[in-house]
């Protein structure tokens, strides 16, 4: 992870410390489909993984993902995400969850618990990454401690 896309993550960290969230524990923290509120500094989608996209198609660009296939790094299954510029430039929740959904659409068996978190995290926040790695064996531990994580949640090692 880039030293701004750290610096940002410690920032909201300190920002969500300040405001009480990070001192929950994984039992009450906000869960994306329970998330009112988002940081400051990009919006992040609130809905559930399985809730239907909130962008409407006569505004959202034609193509927000270049390419998703399934990789193995390390020994782990991961989901290599290569987003298009429209996606890497954007600022809106709306806009993460339509991508989400084309990639589900086109990946089924990525539509597992913890994996939005992930795009979402990597969407926000490291968004400059050339591909992005969703691995389906890190925990669901809920949006705010995925981004607590530098979006990679668990004891599975971030190989770039």
């Amino acid at each position: 992870m880039g030293r701004t896309v750290a610096g940002l993550v410690i920032a909201l960290a300190l920002v969500l410390g300040a405001l009480g969230v990070a001192n929950r524990t994984s039992d009450d923290a906000p869960r994306a489909a329970e998330a009112s509120t988002t940081p400051t500094s990009r919006p992040t989608a609130a809905a559930s993984s399985k809730a239907a996209p909130s962008a409407s198609p006569s505004t959202t660009p034609g193509r927000l993902v270049d390419d998703a296939e399934w990789v193995e790094r390390e020994g782990e299954r991961a989901l290599k995400v290569t987003p298009n510029e429209p996606l890497r430039e954007s600022t809106d929740a709306a806009l993460y969850d339509d991508a989400w959904q084309r990639v589900v659409r086109a990946v089924p068996e990525a539509d597992t618990p913890g994996m939005r978190d992930q795009f979402v995290c990597h969407a926000t926040f490291a968004a400059n990454k050339e591909a992005w790695y969703l691995e389906p064996a890190r925990p669901d531990v809920g949006y705010w401690n995925t981004v607590k994580a530098g979006c990679n949640p668990g004891q599975v090692i971030d190989v770039g």
